[in-house]
């Protein structure tokens, strides 16, 4: 029996992704979560469990949800001004100044509760990591819940500074998910 096929289900997957400030004046500086609101990912799984997934994310589809406070979202510290100006910082200095069209390339295999995953900038830099796989279900498709952490400063190259180097972005971005694949016929 070949692979199965399946393709990324938006409407009930969650796609999140932090950061971290950091340094001297971290405090004037916000943690934040981003969402990713729509992608163009498949996946394969083999009869024997193994797994690949591959697509892309636009970066215009990244979404910044607000700011972190411990574990909680605060939606309601950054104006719609406030958000588009950090997805535009980032679009600048962490992926080169790449297009608001552009997409980050992701390539990744499963094996068993452990996954690696590469994510490719439009600029050509990648960061690779590996991450865990902590629940799954078959239920309706299969949903993969895990996280993994990527190197912002492969994106870069050089450190995510905030104005007049106040702060800086810390090297590691979580991505967490509840992904839902459903099979494609």
């Amino acid at each position: 029996m070949s692979a199965l096929r399946y393709r990324l289900e938006p409407s009930t997957s969650k796609l999140h992704v932090f950061t971290y400030a950091e340094g001297l004046f971290a405090r004037l500086a916000h943690d934040l979560r981003l969402t990713v609101t729509e992608t163009d990912l498949v996946a394969e799984r083999s009869v024997a469990g193994e797994g690949t997934i591959s697509g892309t994310v636009a970066l215009a589809r990244l979404r910044v949800d607000g700011v972190m406070k411990g574990d909680r979202l605060r939606d309601d510290v950054l104006s719609a001004k406030d958000c588009d100006e950090i997805l535009e910082k980032m679009r600048l200095d962490v992926f080169g100044g790449a297009a608001p069209s552009a997409s980050l390339s992701v390539r990744g295999a499963l094996d068993g509760a452990r996954f690696t995953l590469t994510v490719e900038a439009p600029n050509g830099r990648a960061s690779t990591a590996t991450g865990r796989v902590t629940g799954s279900s078959l239920e309706n498709g299969e949903t993969i819940r895990g996280e993994v952490e990527l190197s912002l400063r492969d994106f870069s190259g050089r450190d995510v500074k905030g104005p007049l180097g106040a702060f800086r972005i810390a090297d590691r971005v979580r991505v967490t998910f509840d992904a839902t694949f459903v099979l494609v016929p």
